[in-house]
C-alpha cells in the first residue's frame, strides 16, 4: 500500500464539497482492501485494547451479529486476536496483533494525508476561522467513552498527544 497522499479529483462545481470529503473519507478503505467497518475496528481495537465484541459493535453502531463475523475476518487476517476477558471468562477481549498494530499505522497515515490534502485547501488566512468551528463542533459532542470512541474512531491519538505537546511548548 502507498502511502503517498491520493489524488483527489479536481474540485467539480455540481458536486458539493460534502461529497467530496464522503470520497476523501472513504479512500483509505478501498486503498487498503478491506471494508470501512473493519478498518474503523482496527483503530477502535488500538484505542480501546481488552475491547469486548459487544463494546466494539456498540462503537461502530453494528449489530452483535454483524460484528461477530466482521472480528473473525479480522482474526483470519492475523489482525486481531481473541482472549478471555480477565475480569470474565465468558467475555472475549480483542486485541490487535503486531500485524493488526501496522495496519492501523498504515491506515492513520493514509487518513492523515487523505486530511493534509483536504486541508492543504483552507487559505491560511481561515485556519484560525477553520480552528474555531471544529473546537466548537468537538466540545458539543458527547463525552460519555463510547460516543467518545464512535466519534473518533479514525483518530490517532498519538500525533493529538504530539500536536498538542507542541502547541503547549511552542
Amino acid at each position: 500500500m502507498s502511502l503517498h497522499p491520493p489524488r483527489l479529483e479536481a474540485p467539480n462545481p455540481s458536486r458539493s464539497a460534502a461529497g467530496r470529503l464522503k470520497v476523501a473519507h472513504r479512500l483509505p478503505a478501498g486503498r487498503c482492501g478491506r471494508t470501512a467497518a473493519e478498518n474503523a475496528a482496527v483503530i477502535a481495537i488500538g484505542h480501546a485494547p481488552t475491547i469486548s465484541i459487544d463494546q466494539l459493535s456498540r462503537i461502530l453502531r453494528l449489530s452483535h451479529a454483524g460484528t461477530v463475523p466482521l472480528v473473525d475476518r479480522l482474526v483470519e487476517r492475523n489482525l486481531v486476536e481473541k482472549r478471555p476477558s480477565a475480569l470474565d471468562r465468558r467475555i472475549m477481549s480483542l486485541a490487535l496483533t503486531m500485524d493488526g498494530w501496522r495496519q492501523r499505522d498504515k491506515l492513520l497515515a493514509l487518513r492523515r494525508a487523505v486530511s493534509t490534502v483536504l486541508l492543504n485547501q483552507v487559505a491560511p488566512e481561515n485556519l484560525a476561522a477553520l480552528e474555531h468551528v471544529a473546537e466548537t463542533i468537538a466540545a458539543a459532542l458527547p463525552e460519555d467513552t463510547h460516543s467518545a470512541l464512535t466519534t473518533c474512531r479514525f483518530c490517532d491519538q498519538r500525533n493529538l498527544i504530539l500536536s498538542t505537546e507542541a502547541r503547549l511548548n511552542g
